[in-house]
């Protein structure tokens, strides 16, 4: 026999779509209000979900903050993939400063991204590191495998690359903190980018434009 159906839908379909509206209302309730103004009964009000199926899908608040951090790291990696850079001259340097734009915008266009993922849940890292350990994790091992085979032409060894691809995430994080943090008294988003990719340029001695030629 196949699997019931309730109002035409699986139970694994209800349980995903009800997964769904709690991560975008939490997205909307943290990203306005705030992570600690925003209870789990709020969440649930506005998602029309009740409080017993919330905690059939999540253990607490935090669960949902860490499931929603998770979810807007995914976009934004996702549409650092799906940009396509041309072979040619300076290949390496636009790639790079293309692909830290995409993915920067990708995080910070939406205000409620921009508060959800740098100021809310960097002020609950002090109380939770393992949601630190699993974000800030995520994005090094991108940026890593990013750069890896460019690292690998220069001879820096592999754990060395490691380190340097946490230095450069854990510095832009600092740097989209102060900016998410600071709405009265922001530089451009392309200013960010710049400074990213600067630092990147001289931490991972990436070719900057004109140093290169070839694709």
């Amino acid at each position: 026999m196949g699997e019931r159906l309730i109002k035409g839908r699986t139970l694994a379909e209800r349980r995903q779509e009800r997964r769904q509206a709690l991560l975008e209302s939490a997205l909307e309730l943290f990203g306005t209000r705030g992570f600690a103004a925003t209870t789990v009964d709020d969440v649930c009000r506005h998602a029309n979900v009740s409080t017993r199926n919330f905690y059939e899908e999540y253990d607490n608040r935090l669960a949902l903050l860490s499931a929603l951090v998770d979810e807007l790291a995914e976009r934004a990696l996702h549409a650092v993939v799906a940009v396509e850079i041309e072979p040619g001259p300076d290949f390496v340097a636009r790639r790079t400063q293309v692909r830290v734009s995409a993915l920067v915008h990708a995080l910070v266009d939406d205000p409620r991204v921009a508060r959800v993922v740098f100021v809310d849940n960097v002020a609950g890292w002090a109380q939770y590191p393992e949601l630190m350990t699993d974000i800030l994790g995520r994005f090094t091992r991108w940026l890593h495998e990013f750069w890896r085979d460019h690292l690998d032409g220069l001879g820096v060894a592999r754990e060395r690359q490691q380190a340097l691809a946490v230095g450069v995430v854990g510095a832009s994080v600092a740097l989209l903190g102060d900016w998410a943090r600071a709405p009265g008294d922001r530089t451009s988003v392309d200013d960010i980018v710049d400074h990213i990719v600067e630092f990147a340029t001289v931490l991972l001695r990436l070719p900057r434009v004109g140093d290169e030629s070839g694709g």
